[in-house]
């Protein structure tokens, strides 16, 4: 809640005492929201552009959120799961739970909103740093998550994929419209699997046509337009 401004994006986040935490990544529009990137990923993203090195992000295409031990029991997670997590993990509060998967994804299918992340490749999955972890190194293998679905534990093998392959890098522009491949960022807030084009600025050309910012193009007279290659064609 700290509201700040436009432009901030890559500036350091200091505490009280002035030790650098984080760095600004965004925030919200109409709400004094921010949104940090923890320093474990910049000093691990910076060690590898220094050694000549692409930092690689893995993803499941899904999404987490940490709940409270309360709040996990009320999904109905085994107790002597959450005994024996505790246990061994006495600084922690809570735990990570589904809360989204997107369509086709990797997770697709094998994890469900409501599961409880216990361990990832035997090991306890504590916070989104220990899971970060072992995506951003495992791009294209296979991780072993161990959930609590409503009180049974489950080990769901999961593919790895490489976020920045479903991470737009170009843009088609036409008549003052600007296209976009559908991130998964917005096929998640749509709940579509990560695939179609998308309408960033509708311009005059789809404004003239009602077509709005935030639409999804499917289709130009009738022939599907899956990328931006097919809109240019059919244009």
């Amino acid at each position: 809640a700290s509201n700040t401004s436009g432009g901030s994006s890559g500036s350091p986040v200091l505490n009280a005492t002035g030790e650098v935490i984080g760095l600004n990544a965004g925030g919200k529009r109409g709400a004094a929201s921010s949104f940090y990137l923890p320093l474990d990923r910049v000093t691990r993203a910076l060690s590898a552009v220094q050694a000549g090195q692409v930092p690689t992000r893995g993803t499941l295409q899904a999404v987490h959120n940490h709940q409270p031990f309360d709040e996990i029991m009320r999904l109905g997670t085994a107790k002597e799961t959450v005994a024996a997590f505790r246990k061994a993990n006495t600084e922690a509060i809570g735990m990570l739970v589904v809360s989204e998967v997107v369509p086709n994804g990797p997770a697709a299918d094998k994890l469900r909103p409501g599961d409880v992340l216990v361990k990832i490749d035997g090991s306890w999955l504590t916070d989104f740093v220990a899971l970060e972890t072992v995506l951003d190194e495992r791009v294209g293998e296979t991780t072993v998550i161990t959930v609590d679905r409503a009180g049974t534990a489950i080990d769901v093998s999961l593919s790895v994929q490489d976020l920045h392959s479903i991470t737009p890098d170009e843009y088609l522009a036409f008549g003052r419209a600007v296209l976009n491949p559908l991130s998964y960022q917005q096929a998640r807030n749509h709940k579509l699997p990560v695939q179609g084009v998308y309408v960033a600025v509708p311009g005059y050309s789809l404004a003239t046509a009602s077509i709005p910012k935030g639409a999804i193009l499917t289709h130009v007279d009738g022939i599907p337009t899956p990328t931006l290659d097919a809109v240019q064609e059919q244009l």
